[in-house]
C-alpha cells in the first residue's frame, strides 16, 4: 500500500475496531479521519469545496484502478455522503 500520512483512516492512526469519541458521540475510524481531513483542509486554507469533492474524485480514481465499481454518489464526484458531511464538519470545527 502507499504511505499517505495525511490518510488518518489508511495510515494506522485510527483502528477500525476502536469507537473514538467526539463531541460526546462515538464514531468510527472513517467518520474521524474524514473530520480530520476537512480540519486539515481548512486551516490549510484549501476551499471546503477542493475537499470534499477532491475527495470524491480520489475515490473515483482509487475505485476505477482498483477494478472495484464506480456507481458512487455522483453529485459528490463519487463519495460516500457520509464521508463528505464529516469534511464539512471538520471545516466547522
Amino acid at each position: 500500500p502507499e504511505d499517505h500520512q495525511w490518510d488518518m483512516k489508511n495510515s494506522g492512526l485510527l483502528s477500525s475496531s476502536s469507537a473514538y469519541i467526539y463531541n460526546d458521540l462515538a464514531h468510527n475510524d472513517d467518520y474521524i479521519g474524514n473530520v480530520a481531513w476537512g480540519q486539515i483542509m481548512n486551516e490549510s486554507g484549501w476551499p471546503e469545496i477542493a475537499a470534499t469533492k477532491g475527495a470524491g474524485l480520489y475515490a473515483l480514481i482509487s475505485s476505477s484502478s482498483s477494478g472495484k465499481p464506480v456507481l458512487s454518489n455522483f453529485m459528490n464526484f463519487g463519495d460516500d455522503p457520509n464521508d463528505t458531511q464529516a469534511i464539512e464538519e471538520g471545516y466547522k470545527r
